[in-house]
């Protein structure tokens, strides 16, 4: 070995290899932390919201009928006026059940404050009392692990002022939603007639009767509990 020359050994490299490996590892911890530090990450909702997806729900609707006031109604230019108010009250009461029934944030809070907004100042204290009916229920957290939607059914009247403008929309309803459970299956059954004006440009409930007819399947032992291990209730038109 010529003089002054200095050859590493494996162990003058290690400090290096150490000091490498802590800051990659760093590194990894910061973006990670980033990535799914609160809601303001792209990964808070999946890291920390454990509240499943609201499911996807909308009535079937059954062709809207209009009522005329007119001394010489038009009844094509009744229909046409009848088409806008039809299509808004749909969405609500769509939004309504959904909310009432299908949002986990509501059902398994037992908070079902933002369903007193679909009605009118006058309705909305019969609403608050009864809240048991119209919703899947306060105590809907300790019943069920899920609520699923079946097909619900929707027949709508719209009411013309004699200038052929809609003055009212009526509509009657059949709901019907699956909770199932530790204790089996729920099957919750709302048939509902409510009358909605238009208040301040927006179509609310001012006047309503909702009726609730449930039933219960107790798993047999063995039995799976899931949404599809039982036969689904009849489909009646609502009347």
């Amino acid at each position: 070995m010529a003089d002054g020359e200095h050859i590493a050994t494996p162990s003058s490299k290690k400090p290096l290899l150490i000091v490498g490996v802590l800051v990659v590892v760093a590194l990894v911890v910061v973006v990670f932390f980033s990535l799914a530090g609160g809601d303001a990450g792209p990964l808070g909702g999946i890291v920390n919201d454990d509240t499943p997806p609201t499911p996807e729900f909308a009535f079937v609707v059954a062709e809207p009928k209009t009522v005329e006031t007119a001394s010489a109604p038009n009844h094509q230019a009744a229909v046409t006026a009848s088409q806008t108010p039809a299509r808004a009250v749909t969405q609500r009461l769509d939004d309504l059940y959904t909310a009432a029934f299908l949002d986990p944030g509501n059902w398994m809070e037992g908070s079902y404050v933002d369903v007193v907004g679909f009605f009118s100042d006058d309705a909305s204290s019969s609403a608050e009392d009864q809240l048991d009916v119209l919703t899947a229920g306060p105590g809907a957290a300790e019943a069920f692990d899920s609520i699923r939607p079946l097909p619900g059914r929707l027949k709508l009247r719209v009411l013309l002022d004699p200038a052929g403008v809609a003055r009212s929309v009526e509509g009657s309803a059949r709901f019907v939603a699956r909770g199932t459970g530790p204790a089996g299956q729920v099957t919750m059954i709302s048939t509902g007639q409510f009358i909605f004006g238009r208040v301040d440009g927006e179509w609310v409930v001012v006047s309503f009767s909702v009726q609730r007819s449930d039933e219960e399947r107790t798993p047999k032992p063995g039995a799976s509990t899931s949404p599809g291990a039982s036969a689904e209730p009849s489909e009646a038109e609502p009347t």
